[in-house]
């Protein structure tokens, strides 16, 4: 109960603290489901967990996170479906994330940290993640304290992006695009995270074009395989959107630039168009759109 009313006391907390839908018919230790542990419990507190469990979340089903090869181990176990695999998914992204643990009631000692996550098949794995784990309370308070607040608009996304991201240039029009969509918090982190890729990308990019070891890993990571987070349109595409894929150029309002390559979100279909091959390593990658998915079908 002392979780449940740091939520109600944080409200930063109740707004970054995932839980899975799967969590209530979980077993811990002794053998029951936490459900079962629950119906124990006083009237008003048990009104206040399953309200949280199965109502207000926010449940990590509803904010998945897309990965090529979407399969993780924590020692044996698959936790591909659970918080911790997809705390491990979001690191994959390179965005900020940790697991809570409960250090007792567990046939596992989960006081520990950080926690390591093969990505992958256990036989023929593609990494590991270390994901960092906080089992008491005061440290995950402390843990939510430092977290960066999430925006709550579009045209504050995309301040804090053109101030994170010093090798992008987000075009002006951007924000009218966004504008189509009600503001998202979930959509937001996913859009937040494609332009970190292209960042990190960027950082490890010469003048000329070329990246660097690291940089050809990240290529190769994101924008190589059939689940591929950034990835070309298809020749098709390429001849009947060429149109709606040209867009006002970032660095001049009076040239157009016709920019295939995107990074993909998937619920809802949006897109993140890019210049790939960049034209101007030097100056930046100029990212002129980023809204709904311009080829649906």
């Amino acid at each position: 109960m002392e979780l449940v009313a740091a939520r109600s006391r944080c409200r930063h907390l109740a707004k970054t603290l995932y839980c899975s839908f799967a969590l209530p018919n979980r077993r811990g230790w002794p053998p029951e489901t936490l459900q079962q542990t629950i119906a124990s419990f006083s009237r008003d507190e048990k009104t206040q967990v399953l309200a949280w469990l199965s109502q207000r979340g926010p449940f990590l089903e509803q904010d998945r996170q897309d990965v090529e090869n979407d399969l993780f181990f924590f020692e044996t176990e698959d936790v591909t479906d659970l918080g911790l695999g997809e705390a491990a998914r979001r690191l994959t992204h390179r965005s900020q994330s940790a697991v809570y643990s409960f250090a007792n009631g567990s046939t596992r000692d989960f006081r520990r940290t950080p926690l390591p996550v093969i990505h992958g098949l256990l036989e023929e794995p593609y990494g590991s993640l270390d994901v960092p784990n906080c089992w008491t309370l005061e440290d995950l308070l402390k843990l939510s304290e430092t977290a960066v607040p999430d925006p709550e608009s579009w045209r504050e996304v995309l301040t804090r992006s053109r101030d994170q991201f010093d090798r992008l240039i987000l075009g002006d029009h951007c924000l009218a695009t966004l504008q189509g969509t009600p503001f998202s918090p979930a959509l937001a982190r996913r859009i937040v995270a494609l332009l970190g890729i292209l960042q990190a990308i960027m950082q490890e990019m010469d003048e000329n074009g070329a990246l660097s070891r690291k940089g050809e890993e990240l290529r190769q990571t994101y924008f190589v395989g059939d689940r591929a987070l950034f990835s070309d349109e298809s020749d098709t595409n390429k001849a009947q959107f060429k149109e709606e894929m040209t867009f006002v150029d970032p660095c001049d309002a009076e040239k157009r630039l016709t920019c295939f390559w995107h990074g993909k979100i998937n619920t809802p279909k949006f897109r993140v168009h890019f210049d790939w091959p960049v034209s101007s390593p030097r100056g930046g990658m100029r990212v002129p759109y980023i809204g709904p998915k311009i080829s649906k079908k």
